[in-house]
């Protein structure tokens, strides 16, 4: 079984949708909030690899495997 990159989103408000995807898939989380010194709430069906605050932005990333290919 090969890794391969399938897709990715953004937005640049507070939550986007994720791509398409099946069950197995691991699916990266990375949320940065500029302006702030607090790192942005994290889901909590995700686990936490690193938090990062400084004076003026906080960000927090993480991972989760697909359950289903409907994950939210």
């Amino acid at each position: 079984m090969a890794i391969s990159f399938i897709a990715a989103e953004s937005t640049d408000g507070t939550s986007t949708a994720i791509p398409a995807h099946i069950a197995g898939d691991l699916l990266l989380f990375n949320s940065f909030r500029d302006g702030s010194n607090s790192t942005p709430t994290k889901p909590a069906d995700i686990t936490q690899l690193d938090t990062n605050t400084t004076n003026s932005a906080g960000s927090l990333s993480g991972y989760k495997v697909a359950a289903s290919s409907s994950e939210t």
